[in-house]
């Protein structure tokens, strides 16, 4: 683990690295790397994905995806804040993590952090032949996943995890690029908001928002239109209390493919539908991972 942190009295350099710290595993991993570590009070969690050899012969892709895919593992560390002692923990799932947007601990002392679970492939949907073709979803997406990792008990190293959603069309629903009321980071907290794959027999992209109720596994609501692809979601709070949950507006970007044009989209976390739409002056190709901030200055990260 290592951070980025301002070297104001550094020579010519705003920002620098220092390694808080260091473990090793069991087995060498290639471009060993983590999308999307998430903090607790007391901890740093990270799903420790990485990449295997593939035949280039096998494959009609470019650059480096020709000769490597991502590797499916369930191999995770959590660094203790207070010491830097990192522990190395394994889920029987296997995986490559996409995402994980929020983590928090439990009454006693365990993390819950909830991840959206891809498959070795998921990388090669971005090459063009792919977005040309009908997409299978299922050889992309596994369902998510809530995952709790032990570590109230020192002498327990496996991670469980389990379906975050519970049947009916949450449970093998297509959906990623979650996001929450950041007023919640590090809290239990209810209200997850995503884009998602309307149909997956013939939707082409995420032309689908859905609102997923965490503590009853299920979408409790949803918004889409004919035509209209969405990218990710950002959660604007209008107030940094705890309080309601829903209080503040959700903020994308549409693409309308039968018109060719963009809007910026404001929406009604509450209701799940637009409260305006804005027309941009030219299209913007889908995107994620932002930075929202208010007028006193106040910021935050998506996830």
């Amino acid at each position: 683990f290592s951070l980025l942190i301002p070297q104001h009295d550094a020579p010519n350099a705003n920002m620098a690295t220092r390694e808080l710290a260091r473990v090793s595993l069991s087995e060498s991993e290639i471009i060993q790397h983590s999308h999307s570590p998430c903090i607790t009070e007391n901890w740093v969690v990270s799903k420790v994905d990485s990449f295997e050899m593939r035949n280039p012969l096998l494959n009609a892709n470019g650059g480096l995806l020709r000769f490597l895919n991502q590797r499916e593992g369930g191999v995770w560390l959590a660094m203790n804040r207070r010491t830097n002692a990192t522990r190395v923990l394994r889920s029987k799932e296997k995986f490559v993590e996409n995402h994980i947007w929020n983590c928090y601990e439990s009454v006693d002392g365990d993390v819950l952090a909830e991840a959206v679970a891809t498959t070795s492939s998921y990388l090669d949907t971005y090459f063009e032949r792919s977005l040309d073709a009908n997409i299978d979803w299922s050889l992309i997406f596994r369902p998510a996943l809530r995952c709790v990792l032990p570590l109230s008990d020192e002498g327990d190293d496996e991670v469980s995890c389990t379906h975050m959603l519970k049947g009916g069309q949450g449970e093998d629903m297509v959906w990623d690029y979650p996001t929450f009321n950041p007023v919640y980071k590090m809290r239990d907290y209810q209200w997850v908001f995503a884009i998602a794959v309307g149909d997956k027999n013939t939707s082409r992209w995420f032309d689908k928002a859905v609102k997923i109720d965490r503590h009853a596994g299920s979408v409790a609501q949803s918004w889409s239109e004919p035509g209209i692809y969405l990218t990710e979601f950002d959660f604007v709070p209008r107030g940094q209390e705890v309080g309601d949950e829903l209080d503040g507006v959700l903020l994308t970007i549409l693409y309308n493919s039968t018109s060719d044009e963009s809007s910026f989209a404001v929406f009604c976390p509450r209701k799940m539908e637009p409260l305006a739409l804005y027309p941009m002056k030219s299209v913007v190709p889908f995107h994620a991972h932002g930075i929202s901030c208010l007028v006193d200055g106040t910021c935050f990260t998506n996830p």
